[in-house]
């Protein structure tokens, strides 16, 4: 018998439950890692825009990406790829990676607007 770590939810005995629902951790399944927490400001200004971070990893990594910069409140995070259209004014937020780069782009026509892009660049390879 090998050994393992689980670790359950409130109310559940980690040496009986056969649910992994009620599972916070259990070492038998993989998880993710992340490499890379960080954000990147991308200023737009009429029309379209890119910037890109290093990664480094040699491989296309699994990633989150959430932005802001849709609408005035600063507590809206929109995952990407995101749009947001409003009386002529429209604007996509997007990201994707390659083997050595995260990107982030924004597509619009709009006047100046400053986009922040929250990610999570994660160390497993997914063989994506």
């Amino acid at each position: 018998m090998s050994k393992k770590l689980i670790i359950t939810k409130s109310g559940y005995d980690a040496l009986t439950n056969t649910n992994p629902d009620n599972e916070v951790f259990n070492s038998d399944y993989d998880t993710l890692k992340y490499n890379t927490s960080s954000y990147v400001d991308l200023v737009v200004s009429g029309a379209n825009a890119e910037t890109s971070i290093v990664h480094g990893l040699g491989y296309v990594p699994f990633f989150t990406c959430y932005v802001n910069g849709f609408r005035v409140s600063d507590n809206e995070y929109h995952m990407t790829p995101g749009l947001f259209a409003d009386f002529g004014f429209y604007a996509t937020a997007q990201s994707y990676a390659d083997s050595n780069r995260l990107y982030f782009r924004v597509e619009t026509n709009s006047a100046t607007f400053t986009f922040r892009f929250y990610y999570k660049v994660f160390i497993n390879n997914t063989g994506l």
